[in-house]
């Protein structure tokens, strides 16, 4: 005797309707806030938007402070810009360019304020012959500062002390904080007390 092991083709249609219409149900009522996978991140194509928009995005703000590598009264300004960056939120780029002269007997990486100016955390100190970068930007006193924009700008340039060596709080200092945290041009300048360059 044989066995039939045909099966009906009606269950078969049924299963594959209900299976159908789960797989398509579930495409329908699909939540659309889900999160989606992502491919590996080896597998992600750059987007040449973003790559654009990385390439040229504006620089940071600038503040280049000038100095004369003996100038006592450059002692506060050096004081006041410390605690100036310890007060910021966002820290712009502090470059210290002390001057040095070839006349002069006084070597500017070794001087009293190049000294100081080094063990300053997270400020670049440069040298500046013959106090060019000084007088390019505008700055004929020991203790300038020059703060500039992420566009290029040049917004202040001035001090940041009231006297040869008061360390206090004062008009200039703050204009130059609030600049740097809202970004409001108040004060383009401000007396420097300080040796000349």
């Amino acid at each position: 005797m044989r066995t039939s092991w045909a099966i009906s083709p009606k269950p078969i249609v049924v299963l594959w309707v209900i299976a159908n219409f789960c797989l398509f149900g579930q495409l329908l009522w699909h939540d659309k806030s889900s999160v989606r996978c992502q491919p590996p991140a080896d597998q992600l194509l750059p987007n040449p938007d973003v790559t654009q928009a990385l390439a040229i995005q504006p620089r940071e703000w600038q503040i280049e402070l000038f100095i004369h590598p003996e100038c006592p009264c450059t002692l506060t300004t050096l004081k006041l810009v410390e605690r100036l960056m310890g007060e910021l939120p966002v820290r712009p780029h502090l470059t210290i360019y002390v001057a040095s002269y070839a006349k002069s007997s006084i070597d500017w990486s070794t001087s009293t304020n190049s000294k100081l100016a080094f063990r300053l955390e997270q400020f670049t100190v440069l040298e500046d012959k013959e106090a060019t970068r000084a007088k390019s930007k505008g700055a004929l006193a020991s203790g300038t500062l020059v703060v500039t924009d992420d566009l290029g700008k040049q917004l202040f340039v001035g001090g940041i002390t009231t006297s040869r060596s008061c360390d206090d709080l004062n008009p200039s200092y703050l204009s130059v904080r609030d600049l740097l945290i809202t970004h409001q041009h108040l004060v383009a300048n401000t007396n420097v007390y300080g040796c000349p360059l």
